[in-house]
């Protein structure tokens, strides 16, 4: 494409593609430019933080808008959006910036402040206060333009995420990681294929997620409905402990053993999500075996 008019803050620009057709003959098309669009950003530091349980920490958002100015009729301002992210769940974070005070949205699942308009070169930096969980959660900022045209002046900024030349970094995240607790994770797993017989094994191994070294006693339980139940104590030492479970007079079908590993000793796990596995062990019915024709034979006196 060739650029006659190149595209200004306040003017859009004009180019033109040519096109050769196969018989040779030329064709073109022009193609208006509109103005540069600005970068927004956000990023959050530190990056990651650990700390106890209940405990408060800080992180420090730090948001920026680059190439910012008024075109035509249209001006961008930026929003500033908070939350702290536990699970599936999300919860407002109050925050001050550029003296503006944080507002809750709707939902209540999140804070934001509104900017308007976004000055050239504009940075904004504040700090957010949230309480370690006991598993491990992050705080995440997001910024979005706000668009809005000075001729509808009575209509507030709407975001408007297409306003941006880079979106990779409108996102940032920082994660909260409790220290002091234990982390375990269960993985299980049975024969892909069927079983031939009355037994049936299911095989596990328990890991060590968090960055402790003592010894942790486990108990590691395989339940099921048709087949009966099953535990067994381990000591976990290192990072990772296995063994398996055996179970006798299996019927012809499939079955659901449900395996659970559990903390001892009144340690308490900080993400019991992963602690239990659902395998379907399947015992399929011998094939039969066709039997071949019998065969005779003559005894011949000698």
């Amino acid at each position: 494409m060739h650029i006659y008019l190149p595209p200004s803050p306040d003017v859009f620009g004009m180019g033109v593609m040519f096109h050769r057709k196969a018989d040779g003959s030329i064709w073109y098309v022009s193609v208006p430019l509109g103005p540069p669009l600005p970068d927004f950003g956000v990023e959050l530091t530190p990056r990651s933080g650990r700390g106890k349980p209940r405990r408060s920490g800080d992180v420090q958002p730090a948001c920026y808008c680059r190439d910012n100015e008024q075109r035509g009729d249209l001006t961008l301002g930026m929003q500033v959006v908070v939350y702290h992210q536990v699970g599936s769940n999300t919860y407002p974070v109050p925050f001050t910036l550029n003296g503006v005070e944080s507002q809750v949205d709707v939902s209540g699942k999140l804070s934001y402040v509104d900017i308007w308009p976004a000055p050239l070169e504009a940075s904004y930096n504040t700090t957010v206060t949230v309480h370690v969980q006991g598993v491990e959660s992050k705080v995440v900022a997001e910024i979005y333009p706000l668009e809005k045209y000075q001729g509808f002046a009575s209509l507030p900024p709407v975001p408007s995420p297409d306003a941006d030349v880079y979106k990779t970094n409108n996102r940032a995240e920082a994660k909260v990681k409790p220290i002091g607790q234990v982390d375990i994770k269960l993985t299980a797993w049975t024969r892909d294929g069927c079983y031939y017989g009355s037994t049936v094994s299911v095989n596990w191994k328990v890991e060590r997620k968090d960055a402790g070294t003592n010894p942790l006693q486990v108990e590691v339980t395989a339940t099921s409905k048709t087949l009966g139940s099953q535990s067994k104590t381990i000591t976990l030492k290192g990072k990772s402990a296995g063994g398996y479970f055996q179970f006798q007079n299996a019927k012809v079908g499939k079955h659901t053993v449900t395996v659970r590993a559990d903390l001892l000793d009144g340690a308490q796990d900080a993400d019991p999500r992963d602690n239990a596995v659902v395998v379907y062990p399947e015992v399929c019915q011998l094939p039969d075996i066709p039997r071949d024709r019998e065969m005779h034979s003559e005894l011949i006196d000698q």
